[in-house]
């Protein structure tokens, strides 16, 4: 069973930070410990700031490339399907998004439903694109989201996609151009 080791350390300037040796692995499925490590670096990193060390989990946002959201099913899924979330947001931006996670936006996860939402909905407007997790078609959330960046003219793929075009090297491609399409149920 793999584990995850952080250290919480307090800093002279009164803030907290965050160090492990843990890297997520571009493609490959992360544990139930491993998403739970991400969730808590990142609440840390967004809260109080962290050493260089862990800042280099997330490298710089590639200049040019959208801002995504992530935008996926929460409600009703094991862990909110929080770890689902935290993998792809670890994955993008090991490619280079500046990513905004629900998963990550403060609010205990059993925070009612509208409370969520509003917040997430100032999230997606400070973004250029959507990423959608796959599930989002039967998600009502994902749905009020989808429907609002696509009113706001904001560019829709699926997460793969995203991925796709960060390894392909043509991003204006589907900037220009790209359209959500729901997978089909089988």
């Amino acid at each position: 069973m793999p584990s995850i080791t952080l250290t919480l350390t307090d800093t002279p300037a009164g803030g907290v930070s965050v160090a492990s040796s843990f890297r997520p692995a571009i493609g490959h499925p992360c544990s139930p410990a491993q998403s739970y490590a991400l969730d808590i670096m990142a609440r840390t990193r967004k809260d109080w700031g962290l050493l260089p060390e862990v800042d280099a989990l997330y490298p710089t946002p590639r200049k040019g490339w959208p801002r995504l959201y992530l935008c996926g099913p929460m409600t009703g899924l094991p862990d909110y399907n929080y770890p689902a979330f935290n993998e792809a947001a670890a994955q993008l931006r090991a490619m280079g998004y500046a990513v905004v996670n629900p998963a990550e936006n403060g609010l205990p996860p059993g925070a009612p439903w509208a409370q969520h939402m509003r917040a997430d909905i100032k999230g997606l407007c400070d973004c250029a694109a959507l990423a959608v997790l796959p599930g989002s078609e039967a998600s009502k959330g994902a749905q009020v989201e989808i429907e609002l960046a696509t009113r706001l003219e904001l560019t829709v793929a699926s997460v793969a996609t995203w991925s796709d075009l960060a390894t392909s090297g043509q991003m204006g491609q589907l900037v220009q151009a790209a359209t959500y399409q729901p997978q089909s149920a089988s």
